[in-house]
């Protein structure tokens, strides 16, 4: 009886070791998943981070450009002092600031909306630009 019984301890004690032994595993491949996942995640911050950074390079140059082509349209109207082309100028500045409010915002815009950011902003520049190509003709 006794020796059943030290058997039967002994075989306990082993399935509750291996019992161990693959929680020890799972939390381990938890671990494993969790790891790989804020790696994940740090890389796509880290891939957003330089997108905004290289987009807004690009936005600064493209609006500096028009910025110096609107102010030769505002030169342009003064000369022929043309009532309607410095109203057209105004109007052109005007948004050319709503503009740089828009471009503000560049480092507060999560991954979930940055591609409609985007679009919308080189839109708006787009538009803006051909309005202005079009004034000084």
């Amino acid at each position: 009886m006794r020796k059943i019984f030290w058997c039967s301890i002994v075989t306990a004690t082993f399935l509750v070791s291996a019992g161990c032994k693959k929680t020890e595993s799972r939390d381990k491949a938890s671990e494993s998943v969790t790891k790989a996942a804020e790696d994940v995640k740090d890389l796509a911050k880290t891939e957003l981070a330089a997108a905004r950074t290289l987009f807004e390079a690009t936005v600064k140059d493209r609006y500096a450009k028009l910025e110096a082509r609107i102010a030769e349209l505002d030169a342009k109207a003064d000369a022929k002092a043309d009532a309607k082309a410095k109203e057209t100028a105004a109007a052109l500045r005007a948004r050319h600031d709503q503009l740089k409010t828009d471009l503000n915002k560049i480092g507060t815009q999560s991954s979930s909306v940055w591609s409609n950011f985007k679009n919308n902003v080189n839109s708006t520049f787009d538009t803006l630009e051909k309005d202005v190509d079009n004034a000084l003709k």
